[in-house]
């Protein structure tokens, strides 16, 4: 796409040079040498022939047509700069990720592809998602995959994206072989790499669809679950209404709900009725408490009293009886 793009404003020969998707990175889109004459800026079928009729009937001028050129090449420049900055093949892994590319698996290309597989190996071991001593046994492996394969070259060289799924392509040669198994590991994680978030955003679209007002978490779930099923059969009109299971289920639905409600209830007759056992058991622990702190206080008071007496009867007013007897009518207070 990049290339196509590139081709409506830039020279053939200085497109010429570019072998690889990572050298699309290193062309010098500014360098006016590489741009062809703004008569010859493909800006599409349609616009060239309502062009040509404006001018053939002098509705515009010749610089018009001139600053319209231009314009159209600095928007194919933008649109190309934009791609280039969001695009995957910014990353090192992603450039040689047609290191499995069924295509391009092949005895010939073997070297060149254990050299695209060591760099995502290595960007793996970096990223702690595979083991360093596991390296060489990965590299091994697929070896021995594309070695092993030899004799089913044209599955892998007719190969077709359009009518097989790449994951599917390896899971059935590698998933349940234990000679594969570090290979699979890497194969897994690979083919999770382009999983965007499309199918999260687009249920966001859904969720968007069924929310109404007061909806709670049970009947927002089973809305989707609608939803997804109504996908799933290709539309509306394909839901097997017939079906005895979905009738017994709709019919039902009335005593489920009110099954629901009274379990609800209980929950929550349940729940009050911890909460004031709760409340009784403090309530209880405290009185304990306070039984305890009032015995404690009065055995002070006693001992307090029975040494202000003996310090009376023997007239002796020092520490020995005296500043017992206020010591412990302070603590009981």
């Amino acid at each position: 796409m990049l290339k196509l793009l590139l081709s409506r404003f830039m020279k053939t020969a200085s497109l010429s040079i570019v072998t690889s998707s990572a050298q699309l990175l290193t062309l010098d889109l500014d360098k006016s040498e590489g741009h062809v004459e703004y008569k010859k800026i493909d800006i599409g079928f349609n616009a060239e022939t309502s062009l040509k009729e404006l001018t053939v009937k002098k509705k515009v001028s010749d610089k018009a047509v001139l600053e319209f050129r231009m314009e159209c090449k600095q928007f194919l420049l933008k649109i190309v700069r934009k791609l280039l900055a969001k695009a995957p093949i910014l990353y090192s892994l992603v450039r040689h990720l047609s290191a499995f590319d069924p295509r391009e698996m092949t005895v010939e290309k073997l070297d060149h592809n254990k050299t695209q597989l060591k760099s995502i190996v290595r960007t793996f071991i970096e990223a702690n998602r595979v083991s360093a001593s596991d390296a060489d046994d990965i590299t091994q492996q697929y070896n021995g995959f594309i070695q092993g394969n030899v004799s089913q070259v044209s599955e892998f060289s007719g190969f077709d994206p359009a009518l097989c799924r790449v994951d599917k392509f390896f899971h059935d040669r590698q998933a349940n072989n234990p000679s594969y198994a570090k290979l699979w590991a890497v194969v897994k994680t690979v083919m999770l790499l382009s999983h965007g978030q499309t199918t999260v955003e687009r249920g966001f679209s859904i969720n968007k669809q069924v929310e109404s007002d007061n909806l709670k978490e049970d009947t927002f779930r089973t809305r989707r679950v609608i939803c997804d099923h109504v996908n799933a059969v290709g539309g509306i009109f394909n839901v097997d209404v017939a079906n005895k299971q979905l009738q017994v289920s709709a019919a039902g639905a009335r005593q489920k709900y009110l099954a629901h409600l009274e379990d609800q209830k209980k929950q929550m007759t349940q729940q009050a009725s911890r909460k004031r056992k709760l409340v009784s058991d403090e309530v209880e622990e405290l009185k304990s408490k306070k039984l305890c702190l009032s015995k404690d206080i009065e055995a002070m008071r006693k001992s307090a009293d029975d040494y202000a007496d003996k310090a009376e009867k023997s007239r002796d007013l020092t520490y020995r009886y005296i500043a017992k007897s206020d010591s412990l009518r302070r603590a009981a207070k």
